[in-house]
């Protein structure tokens, strides 16, 4: 059973949970598959239900979900508020307007669950025609979550989903 902490995940979706892999014998590791599909799959509807209200619907809308004991903790979305300096996003790219990334804005929202326990993230990238797109962490991101605990990335591709 998924627990959502965070009041802005719907509690009315269910998850795609295979039950005959779970009730096989000795498949501990293919029932743990299907969870997290079943956590991909509740992400991906939820970015596409945020869609249109996402702030950079015009350009690149990417949502990052903070996963910690196969459930979904809270969610965040690229912005273009700018993120604290002491994150290094403005040393990259001299002359460009760092945004606030999704991976953080999920970890800021998340933090005071997830303490200083490991968790995982889930990336996901739309385009206008909510098709899936290459949501692959930037090194700033990858670097500071996985400082602060991510174990995994997901991140979806034009193929489906792939982890690193």
């Amino acid at each position: 059973m998924l627990i959502f902490y965070s009041d802005r995940l719907d509690k009315t979706t269910k998850p795609c949970y295979n039950e005959d892999i779970a009730q096989q014998p000795n498949s501990k590791k293919r029932a743990k598959r299907a969870v997290k599909k079943s956590l991909l799959d509740i992400a991906t509807q939820i970015a596409h239900k945020n869609l249109e209200n996402h702030p950079e619907y015009e350009h690149y809308a990417h949502f990052a979900f903070i996963v910690k004991d196969n459930q979904i903790v809270d969610w965040g979305m690229n912005n273009s508020n700018p993120p604290p300096k002491h994150f290094g996003y403005g040393k990259r790219i001299k002359g460009a307007q760092a945004k606030t990334h999704a991976e953080i804005d999920a970890w800021k929202r998340a933090r005071r669950i997830i303490g200083k326990s490991s968790f995982q993230i889930i990336n996901i990238r739309l385009n206008r025609s909510r098709q899936l797109r290459l949501s692959k962490p930037c090194v700033c991101c990858n670097e500071i979550m996985r400082e602060m605990g991510c174990t995994r990335f997901y991140y979806s591709s034009e193929v489906g989903f792939l982890k690193s």
